[in-house]
């Protein structure tokens, strides 16, 4: 299960800037605090299998609240790792640092053997270097993981023909990637323009696929 679920963090916050992009909170109204940890976590911890993982994106102040929820639904808490941002949003005022590191959760079924990343030996860092996916009118989801990220997190926790889910697929960039590297895959999403988004995205790939 690899998932980028709602953060809650929109406001109504804009900046304009004569120089660079604008800056705006507003992601849209799936992330307005219409959904939980608490309302997600129980329902994936019931469908993984016995080996199954999660890897989840969230936002940084509130992972507590993510980790009461894997706690409370009974799923093993591993290990955090970060995607470092090479182009983070720079700061209005440039006095506070910039916001370059977002955190990823991992989560098992148990605390035993059988999960993928057992399979890589050897001394790695837990941080993950990539740019943020370039945002604007031409941009299929206004929070878009990048590709290289998705993949270093598939490559690493799964095999070749392992199912990969998104319960939050938006975009499909999970199922994209999943589908590259040989992976089975399932995308779960709610809102229709994404849903045709993601399969022009999948079907340009060459493979068809149900979804």
């Amino acid at each position: 299960m690899l998932t980028d679920p709602p953060y809650n963090l929109s406001s109504n916050f804009e900046a304009d800037f004569p120089s660079r992009s604008s800056i705006s909170h507003d992601f849209g109204e799936w992330d307005d605090n219409q959904i939980t940890p608490n309302d997600w976590v129980p329902e994936i911890a019931r469908i993984l299998n016995d080996n199954g993982t999660l890897i989840t994106f969230y936002n940084n102040r509130r992972t507590h609240e993510l980790l009461a929820a894997l706690t409370q639904a009974g799923l093993e808490f591993r290990q955090k790792a970060y995607w470092h941002k090479t182009n983070p949003v720079p700061q209005l005022y440039g006095v506070k640092w910039q916001e370059a590191v977002e955190e990823i959760i991992i989560a098992t079924v148990n605390e035993g053997k059988g999960h993928g990343f057992q399979d890589q030996r050897g001394q790695h860092h837990n941080v993950i270097h990539s740019s943020i996916q370039n945002r604007g009118p031409n941009t299929d989801h206004p929070t878009q993981k990048p590709e290289e990220v998705i993949s270093t997190l598939i490559k690493w926790w799964t095999k070749p023909e392992d199912l990969v889910v998104d319960p939050f697929a938006g975009s499909g960039t999970v199922c994209v990637v999943a589908q590259q590297l040989g992976r089975q895959y399932l995308g779960i999403e709610q809102k229709h323009e994404y849903v045709e988004t993601a399969r022009t995205r999948l079907n340009q790939r060459s493979l068809q696929q149900d979804w």
